[in-house]
């Protein structure tokens, strides 16, 4: 149910209970002959019967409203999960045969969990550091110690939770393969800020193994650094010897969900 739903269900249920209210003060009065008292005690009633009626018509229509958008919503993100998985599919065969159902796996496991957390909002967007702990998968017991996660509270849109998401994806799993988390002492920060009318997002590697720039860009490279120009952000992926770095800028209209 709609917020506008809730409120008006919520305002029909109070008109109701005045409406009872009111009907037992007519009956009371009735029942010691004060007739004038009993009419307008009745009138309250029927009139209070009248306003949950219009309450109770605005809120069913206002949650049929809401279904047909979820639902259009629906559609619209199927038909995108479909192209990216198609996209993912091709890309993955090609840069990983050896190991193609891993990786194709794991990479439709992290659309997976943007699609839960998008559903589990209601279409209201996702929290960003719910979005940046789902997509450390087995090293989540080390957010607050190893991983330190820091920004406020902001909620991303849908097509921007979709893109963040997979790049972060990418950026775990080659953390875990080859950087930070390949190592007992390595660290990743990862902070987000509202920067006037941009959105901001770094992620830091420290204590790694030596970074050093990889001699071709497979499909995961392009995720992190392509991917996310559909949203009109740009991004700077650096590996720097100390650990790999990414920037990513966005303008915040592209990519948080509007407040009611």
């Amino acid at each position: 149910m709609s917020k506008r739903a809730a409120e008006h269900h919520k305002k029909a249920s109070k008109h109701l209970a005045a409406a009872a209210c009111h009907h037992e003060k007519a009956a009371a009065a009735h029942e010691i002959g004060r007739y004038e008292t009993e009419t307008d005690h009745a009138y309250e009633a029927g009139r209070h019967r009248v306003y949950a009626k219009r309450h109770a018509q605005r809120a069913w229509k206002d949650h049929v409203e809401h279904v047909d958008v979820l639902m259009r919503e629906a559609r619209h993100r199927v038909k995108n999960t479909l192209a990216v998985v198609q996209a993912t599919a091709r890309r993955t065969a090609a840069d990983h045969p050896e190991d193609f159902l891993t990786c194709l796996s794991e990479r439709i496991q992290a659309l997976a969990n943007n699609q839960d957390l998008l559903t589990r909002s209601d279409g209201r967007g996702v929290e960003m550091d719910d979005l940046v702990g789902a997509h450390f998968g087995p090293f989540a017991d080390l957010i607050g110690s190893r991983i330190v996660l820091h920004g406020p509270k902001l909620r991303l849109n849908a097509a921007a939770s979709e893109v963040i998401g997979l790049a972060l994806h990418e950026l775990a799993t080659n953390a875990a393969k080859y950087g930070a988390l390949s190592v007992e002492d390595g660290r990743i920060d990862v902070d987000w800020r509202r920067d006037d009318d941009m959105l901001v997002m770094q992620w830091i590697e420290h204590d790694g193994p030596l970074v050093s720039r990889p001699e071709r860009q497979g499909f995961g490279c392009k995720v992190i650094t392509s991917l996310p120009k559909t949203i009109g952000a740009e991004t700077d992926l650096d590996y720097a010897r100390s650990g790999v770095t990414w920037r990513f800028t966005v303008p915040a209209a592209n990519a948080l969900q509007p407040t009611a």
